[in-house]
Parts: structure tokens; C-alpha cells; sequence
């Protein structure tokens, strides 16, 4: 998830003192901050207009997470502001990061929440400060379960079954594993989960989280032991509904799944028992047409014989 602070370059002139100014912003515990390194700093891109500005000459960013909240509160702090730009007065100053929704991420109408400010300098005459009023966004995620079940007996829930998450024009989404059965999409460079494990568990489930809204196909790769193979993908869209003023979730709900909300969605898959049959151009076909021909052949040597009959007779 890619995030972006905004403001605009005071004007600084009156204030003798030097200038405060610093971006806060606090992270919920279903975020992890990407970009970090050792010692507490994190590497965001820090613009003036269109000049990007230079870490730790112009600014320093740093973070902590708090153990018990699992938030992190991350500053980005602007260095001898009043004299390397004050001639940048009235310019658009920005910060921008990204942070990777982890396995605490709250799915649907909860959000993930993100409080940002900013701190700035409020009396020329001295040191203090004040702060911009508190900015709320939230990040929503989505998720659904495939639920795998035989076709005649739904009780029975299929495990072994693998699939693929795949975008609406059919490209693999690669994914990284939550949990046993759980699968979100991988970020950056994050280890991509084995092709083998994203597969239905002993109660037929197999769950993608961490989705955005939008249209998926998800397609099975291998069935069952002893199971037909899905000869088609099945699409899977989410959609959803948000506060014109606010932007808070109003609703949201995932097509064919038969639990919607604050549950989460499952979509119910049949398998029938049985081999699956060659496609066209395969054995099958072949036999037929070598059966059909002989039929032909048998037919023009009965023609044969019954001409040469009716000719004796003459």
C-alpha cells in the first residue's frame, strides 16, 4: 500500500529561532512499514515541487512500534528547515511511503487506520509549536474462501485440491503464505509461496486474503485424487460501497459466496468423481473417427457384393 503526506512550505521569514516542522503519522498493527533499517529509520521519498530532497542532509525519518499495540509511529523530520528553503515558501512539500498489509490486517468494514499530522512552529518569538488536526485514512482489505465439496454429497469436503489466484486477464498473482490455508499476494521482493501448498485443507478450505477490490479468476491446477478437474476458472468479483464524506466502508460483498460482511465470503466448489476426458484432437477422438471409417468400409463391401448379385440374376 502506497501512502502520501501533503502540505505546503510555510513562509518562514519572522521566525529568528529556526522552524519546526515534522510529519507524524501512526500505523495500525496490520501495516508494516516497508523500507526500514537497522537503528529505527525508514527510507521515504521527501519532495519539495518536484526536487527530491536528501535523507539526512534535509531531513530525518525514523519509526517505532509499540509492542503492545502492534502501531508504528513513524516521523519524518524536517532539518534546518527555515534556512536551507525558505525560498521555497508556498511549494508543495510531500511525503510518501509504503507499508504492507501483515497477518494482523483487519479484513472488510474494520480498516486498517492510519493518524497522520503535522507539527509545526506557531510563535516567532520562541520555541513553540503547534499541531495540524489529526487526518484519518483507512486501508481496506478483502478476502474469500474457496470451499472444495463433492458434488453429490457436500458434507464431504475435498482436500488436496490446488489452485491459482490469477487477475481478471488471466496473469498469476504470486502469493506469500499467512497461515496454514491462508495466501494474500506477495509484495516487493517477499518470498513467493510454493505452487504445492496453495491447496484445500482437510475441511476443503483455502482462503486469499490481502485482495483489493476488483475481479479475480481462480483456477484449479490439479483436482482432487480421483476427482474431475475444473475445465473453467472461476471468477470472483468484490466490490464495494464507501461514505461520500468520509471514505469509512459503507459495505461490501464478493459475488457467488454464500456468506457475506464481516464473515468471510466462501465460495462453494463442486467435483465429480470420474476422469476427465480428452480434449478434441485427443485418443478419444481418434478411435472414434478409425470406429467410423470402418463402419463405412464394411458398408461399401456389402454395396459391392449386392450389385455383383443383381448382375448374376440379369
Amino acid at each position: 500500500m502506497d501512502f502520501k503526506l501533503a502540505s505546503t512550505v510555510p513562509d518562514m521569514t519572522e521566525y529568528t529561532n529556526g522552524y519546526t516542522f515534522k510529519f507524524t503519522d501512526t500505523l495500525s498493527k496490520g501495516l508494516t512499514l516497508n523500507g526500514t533499517a537497522e537503528g529505527g529509520t525508514f527510507a521515504p521519498t521527501v519532495k519539495i515541487g518536484d526536487t527530491t530532497l536528501t535523507k539526512d542532509l534535509d531531513y530525518t525519518a525514523t519509526y517505532t512500534t509499540d509492542s503492545d499495540t502492534g502501531k508504528t509511529a513513524l516521523e519524518v523530520n524536517m532539518m534546518n528547515f527555515k534556512n536551507l528553503h525558505q525560498n521555497d515558501a508556498g511549494k508543495a512539500i510531500t511525503v510518501e511511503y509504503s507499508a504492507t498489509l501483515n497477518k494482523d490486517a483487519e479484513v472488510g468494514s474494520t480498516g486498517n487506520q492510519n493518524d497522520a499530522k503535522i507539527e509545526y512552529s506557531n510563535d516567532p518569538a520562541s520555541n513553540g509549536t503547534g499541531t495540524t488536526k489529526e487526518d484519518k485514512t483507512y486501508t481496506y482489505t478483502f478476502n474469500f474462501d474457496i470451499e472444495k465439496v463433492n458434488a453429490v454429497d457436500h458434507n464431504d469436503k475435498l482436500k488436496g485440491a490446488q489452485f491459482e489466484l490469477q487477475r481478471e486477464n488471466g496473469t498469476k498473482i504470486n502469493l506469500v503464505k499467512v497461515s496454514d490455508g491462508v495466501f494474500r499476494p506477495a509484495k516487493g521482493t517477499e518470498t513467493v509461496a510454493d505452487d504445492k501448498t496453495v491447496v484445500t485443507d482437510n475441511n476443503g478450505k483455502l482462503q486469499f486474503t490481502g485482495l483489493k477490490e476488483g475481479t479475480y479468476k481462480v483456477k484449479e491446477i490439479k483436482a482432487p485424487t480421483g476427482y474431475n478437474l475444473l475445465k473453467d476458472p472461476i471468477t470472483v468479483t468484490i466490490s464495494a460501497t464507501y461514505d461520500e464524506n468520509t471514505g469509512i466502508l459503507e459495505s461490501w460483498k464478493v459475488n457467488n459466496a454464500n456468506a457475506q460482511g464481516t464473515t468471510v465470503p466462501v465460495i462453494t466448489v463442486e467435483n465429480n468423481k470420474g476422469v476427465t476426458l480428452p480434449e478434441t484432437g485427443g485418443m478419444g477422438t481418434v478411435l472414434f473417427t478409425v470406429f467410423g471409417v470402418a463402419i463405412v468400409a464394411l458398408g461399401a463391401t456389402w454395396y459391392v457384393k449386392s450389385n455383383r448379385k443383381s448382375r448374376h440374376a440379369a
